[in-house]
């Protein structure tokens, strides 16, 4: 499993179209009503970035990575480690895609909902309201009935945004027994998931208007050994609280290509 501590770095709108009763959307978590960045949104964006800013990994590592998707078609073995009878090689994760099997596979990394940190009791929450103010609705309703004019009322519209007060944390997981798969969780270059998805969300963005600036995040990849620190910290500073005393500070990335780690707000 990679983890990753990810922050926006201005303002993220997520699930914008979302069916809801005011229209406008905001993904949160079905049971504790806090932002989220959900792992599908996650996956898509590291698949995009694969592929257009790494063809070569991609074509190496994709089907493993994120499996075959529905359609796609390629010479049997081609990413998937299958030999030219079609049957999975030695180490092959059973579900591989090969070139009869119409149906997508599954790929061996999950990319699981990203939540915000806990914040402290009080902090900001880091959901802001922010607006879209079309100036020529008429036009915008039925460009043929009105040419845009100043003399139109604007609209207001409002939607949520998260703000740079959260700090989200991603958690990449193989599962299956393939051969590559720790060699690819573990590694930073760009042949690996971690790099496919650091890159999406600071070079790319995620989710809407990421044109006007919205979206992009700063990234800290937090080593294996820090996880596992930071969990007996976490505990021992719970303990430590209750005596008044220790933080549970976790310590920070040793490669942190983005910003410092705050505390993230809890919608």
């Amino acid at each position: 499993m990679r983890t990753l501590r990810v922050r926006p770095q201005w303002r993220v709108v997520i699930g914008l179209g979302e069916q809801t009763p005011a229209e406008i959307g905001l993904s949160v978590h079905g049971t504790y009503g806090v932002p989220v960045l959900p792992g599908s949104a996650l996956k898509g964006a590291a698949r995009t970035c694969a592929r257009q800013d790494y063809p070569e990994s991609y074509r190496d590592y994709g089907r493993i990575v994120f499996g075959k998707e529905p359609g796609e078609t390629g010479p049997a073995g081609e990413g998937t480690g299958a030999d030219n009878t079609g049957r999975p090689s030695d180490g092959q994760p059973s579900g591989a895609a090969t070139e009869s099997d119409d149906s997508p596979s599954d790929g061996r990394f999950v990319f699981l909902d990203a939540l915000p940190e806990l914040s402290a009791r009080g902090a900001d929450t880091g959901v802001e309201i922010d607006i879209m103010n079309p100036h020529v609705p008429e036009y915008y309703r039925d460009p043929t009935a009105a040419a845009p004019s100043e003399y139109q009322q604007p609209v207001p519209v409002a939607f949520y945004t998260v703000t740079s007060a959260v700090t989200f944390t991603v958690h990449i997981v193989g599962r299956g027994h393939d051969p590559d798969l720790p060699e690819l969780a573990a590694s930073d270059d760009d042949d690996g998931p971690v790099a496919w998805l650091s890159t999406a969300l600071r070079d790319r963005g995620l989710g809407a208007k990421t044109n006007a600036g919205y979206g992009y995040f700063t990234v800290e990849t937090v080593e294996a050994t820090e996880t596992a620190a930071g969990t007996d910290t976490s505990a021992a500073g719970t303990a430590d609280t209750a005596d008044g005393g220790g933080s549970g500070a976790v310590p920070a990335g040793k490669r942190p290509p983005g910003g410092k780690r705050i505390a993230g707000g809890r919608g």
